[in-house]
């Protein structure tokens, strides 16, 4: 067996593997075409001649694919074959003197030249071929999420239980676990398994509201969080014929913002509230998490997808404070968990007095997304 006949086996091997890990990305004849030019030029001429047989396949009138093809047959000494390539593109495209002068070098080496040209093979739609992937894609999707946030899911106790020792005549709360959103994710395909994005997140969950009737006053606390999230992750495909499935892992900063709605000046004296002015009062803060999840994308066109997936965080926010202006006055204020339970508003110097703490707010949880992805070659 000549040197020759050991590179064609491989050459085929190579073919049989590629053709066998095709996946979710689908590609135009053009696209192929291309492909193959490139690996022409880099005297890859096994390789070259699959990529140009699928432009082929996808678009039989394709006469430029037919003369590179040719010209591949042509430099393995493949002769007949290069000879059917070069007629059935000089009949596509009969100007093209440089092909037609090899049309003429290569009939004296054919013993028995066709009586007619190749015709072109039938269309079969999609190929079942070399696979061509996406170098980025962009996604944007709706989210809903369902976190457990920790002091507010607790204080209602304080609120029900407390009403002899606050001074109410009744007191009720809700503490709101489910929140909407959109994701915005710009990846890279590091390989055809693998990918690097980053994302932006952005949701509202439910407020905590609470209110008490003290004589014939009634007082209502609303405390409404919601969260800016920028992550960094890392992706692994399972890839099939039109969709693929993933797992992804990734960290981020998480920014939240807690805004207090205060009606009225405040009802109690310290050491349980400082006194507050009508109005709303947002505290911001961030902390770094985790999010581990998976994911279902469906290819619904070359350029177009679905995703559908689902992911489960960890974050914990505490000590949600900044400094504010009471009337003339400077003062570091913050969300706070009184003795009774309640949640409420101080100041740093009431905090670790009396029982008094800062409130933490755990977004641990899971999150769902729907959304469109848009590939980019």
């Amino acid at each position: 067996m000549t040197l020759f006949d050991h590179r064609c086996i491989f050459g085929c091997v190579v073919i049989c593997l590629m053709l066998s890990t095709l996946t979710v990305h689908g590609a135009t004849a053009e696209d192929y075409y291309n492909t193959g030019v490139s690996l022409y030029q880099k005297k890859q001429y096994p390789e070259a001649i699959s990529y140009l047989k699928a432009a082929i396949s996808l678009d039989p009138n394709h006469w430029r694919a037919f003369d590179v093809l040719a010209l591949a047959e042509y430099a393995i000494q493949n002769y007949v074959d290069a000879l059917d390539h070069c007629e059935s593109s000089l009949a596509l495209h009969p100007d093209n003197p440089p092909l037609a002068q090899l049309d003429k070098e290569l009939k004296p080496k054919v013993y028995t030249p066709p009586l007619f040209p190749a015709a072109p093979p039938t269309p079969k739609g999609r190929l079942e071929g070399p696979p061509l992937n996406p170098v980025f894609w962009i996604k944007g999707a709706g989210l809903f999420d369902y976190s457990l946030e920790e002091d507010l899911n607790t204080a209602p106790n304080g609120w029900n239980t407390e009403t002899a020792t606050l001074g109410g005549g009744k007191i009720t709360s809700s503490a709101g676990n489910i929140g909407f959103g959109f994701k915005g994710e710009l990846g890279y395909q590091l390989d055809s398994e693998d990918a690097m994005s980053i994302c932006f997140e952005n949701f509202s969950s439910n407020s905590f509201q609470g209110k008490a009737l003290f004589g014939l006053t009634q007082e209502n606390i609303t405390i409404q969080p919601s969260l800016n999230a920028f992550d960094l992750k890392f992706t692994h495909y399972w890839v099939h014929d039109n969709f693929r499935i993933d797992l992804n892992f990734g960290i981020g900063y998480y920014d939240g913002n807690f805004t207090y709605q205060a009606p009225t000046t405040a009802y109690l004296n310290p050491p349980y509230f400082n006194n507050l002015e009508e109005g709303n009062v947002q505290f911001d803060k961030g902390d770094f998490g985790a999010e581990v999840g998976g994911g279902y994308e469906l290819r619904v066109d070359k350029d177009i997808g679905f995703e559908l997936s689902g992911t489960f965080r960890y974050l914990s926010i505490s000590e949600v404070a900044e400094g504010v202006m009471i009337g003339q006055t400077a003062a570091t204020m913050g969300l706070v968990v009184y003795p009774n339970g309640f949640i409420g508003i101080a100041n740093a110097t009431t905090v670790n007095h009396s029982g008094v703490r800062w409130a933490t707010f755990d977004f641990m949880g899971f999150q769902a997304d729907l959304g469109l992805i848009y590939y980019i070659f």
